[in-house]
């Protein structure tokens, strides 16, 4: 036997023995309804019942291996299925669950349910964390799975992600209202002004630094108790800036027969001071079957 496996097998052991003595009686009985033997090591089972339990638990094997997975939140979940990860639960919870929710919808549509089940299972989410949209959630959530996507699947897909919440969003009571303004900056203005700030990015402040003809020049930074809390490193992270240009991108179609664009001039990720965007807009070309 190799030394990485081994190391896989005592990392693997040691995790099952340690959630043993965590559950105590309620570990037995999960083993019990799976029909496994009390007796038998986690290294030893065959791969399908391990990753049975895995399931049970609401935990991936690569979680296992990177001691990355939660404990108590996975005792809480074992007996009660809806309570929510610590980490994405406390501590400046300015994130809607709207977020997270089109973010695996992408996922999903894009890559498949299963991947997106698996990421869920990854972070120790379940469906029934995004079934009232109206809950918050800390900046960690949309941040872990941005950056999910970006380590796997590019900085185009993060992009793609952002432009697919506007799909969303316009269906929305704020979304609706925005798209009977009629004009694409004056939109824009009340956005940035009045929802950005209150509901659909409060972990940052933005400022609209320039507003004139067909475009809006947005400077955006992390609140201070954000980035004290969080970190440069988390809150500056690049997918969130992908993320990001990918909404802004497709902001100004909320107006129909709008289209918009997007450049990142500026970037915490790129030892900036701040984000900076610059926002264009103009008609959309119409469809050739509509002209003929």
């Amino acid at each position: 036997m190799s030394k990485n496996q081994l190391a896989f097998d005592r990392r693997l052991d040691c995790f099952f023995l340690v959630t043993q003595e965590r559950l105590g009686d309620r570990f037995d009985q999960l083993l019990d309804e799976l029909r496994i033997s009390k007796r038998e090591r986690a290294s030893g089972l065959p791969v399908t019942v391990l990753l049975s339990l895995l399931n049970a638990l609401n935990v991936t094997l690569d979680s296992v291996m990177t001691d990355s997975v939660d404990l108590e939140t996975m005792c809480l979940q074992l007996n009660n299925r809806e309570a929510f990860p610590e980490r994405f639960g406390t501590k400046l919870t300015y994130s809607s669950r709207f977020t997270g929710f089109y973010m695996l919808d992408y996922i999903a549509k894009s890559f498949g349910e299963a991947t997106a089940g698996l990421l869920r299972q990854r972070l120790q989410l379940r469906r029934e964390h995004f079934s009232d949209l109206s809950h918050k959630n800390n900046i960690l959530l949309p941040l872990e799975i941005a950056s999910y996507v970006h380590d796997y699947f590019g900085d185009e897909n993060v992009e793609e992600m952002g432009k697919n919440s506007i799909a969303h969003y316009r269906k929305s009571p704020q979304g609706r209202e925005l798209a009977r303004m009629g004009k694409v900056s004056s939109m824009l203005e009340r956005f940035f002004l009045d929802f950005a700030p209150t509901t659909v990015e409060k972990n940052y402040d933005w400022t609209i630094k320039r507003l004139e003809g067909e475009s809006v020049l947005l400077e955006g930074r992390p609140k201070d108790e954000v980035y004290q809390e969080f970190g440069e490193r988390l809150v500056g992270g690049r997918s969130l800036e992908l993320l990001r240009s990918g909404f802004f991108t497709d902001l100004p179609s909320l107006i129909p027969g709008q289209q918009g664009a997007c450049t990142q001039l500026r970037g915490l990720s790129r030892g900036d001071g701040a984000d900076l965007y610059l926002i264009s807009y103009a008609k959309a070309p119409v469809p050739l079957q509509m002209i003929h």
